[in-house]
């Protein structure tokens, strides 16, 4: 399993970001328990045992398509989205009232646009879970971009949509973007120079204006050093 590093000791910390990649859930929101509470009313409907830390260190990140679908392989892909939107109607139904930007949050993104560095999304949820979010935050026009599985891509543990959200023409300049999320990613980035990772977010540690690999975003600094 991978480990979070000590910032002190890792020289990323002190590369500056080009770009800024927000995953959503645990990250720009705190949302993580009512996703977790609607999994367990949604296995109980379903007469399906659920071990909540278990079901959350093997599904974190995924799609809810590629959750589902072993539970049911004969199903067919409509009755696989329809037992996923199942799930996610409970959630927002639970966390609409709820939501709220994590700590930290909007002070770094207005550092960022104040030094015109781009923010993208790239989410594993379904579009009507990000409109929940950005557009109750009124936060979807500050993002460039806004990548999920909606859009073919691959949840995680796949770097695709972090990729994608890397390479999109308005981060073609920048040689390194920082990803933030609430937990390690398990997986390798296929593209070291475009995506780093960072948890600066969500179970570990709020969000700050302060961390040092953002002393390097600057005005008009349109590239990043290696």
């Amino acid at each position: 399993m991978t480990t979070e590093p000590n910032p002190s000791s890792t020289k990323a910390w002190d590369q500056p970001a080009g770009a800024l990649i927000f995953d959503m859930d645990g990250t720009i929101v705190d949302n993580m328990r009512f996703h977790d509470d609607a999994w367990e009313n949604w296995h109980r409907a379903h007469g399906l045992p659920f071990d909540r830390p278990a079901f959350f260190r093997t599904t974190a990140g995924m799609a809810v398509g590629e959750i589902v679908g072993p539970y049911f392989p004969g199903a067919s892909p409509d009755e696989i989205a329809r037992l996923g939107e199942a799930k996610e109607a409970l959630y927002r139904e639970t966390y609409r009232p709820h939501v709220t930007p994590l700590p930290g949050l909007l002070p770094l993104m207005a550092r960022a646009r104040s030094c015109g560095v781009p923010m993208a999304v790239a989410s594993a949820a379904p579009p009507e879970n990000i409109a929940l979010v950005l557009d109750t935050l009124g936060l979807r026009a500050e993002f460039a971009t806004i990548i999920s599985p909606s859009q073919g891509f691959r949840g995680k543990p796949h770097p695709d949509m972090f990729v994608e959200a890397a390479t999109v023409e308005l981060y073609q300049a920048c040689n390194l973007a920082a990803v933030l999320q609430g937990r390690w990613l398990q997986h390798q980035c296929d593209r070291p120079a475009v995506v780093n990772r960072w948890p600066l977010a969500g179970h570990h540690r709020r969000l700050s204006p302060q961390q040092p690999w953002l002393d390097g975003i600057k005005s008009g600094e349109g590239t990043v050093r290696q």
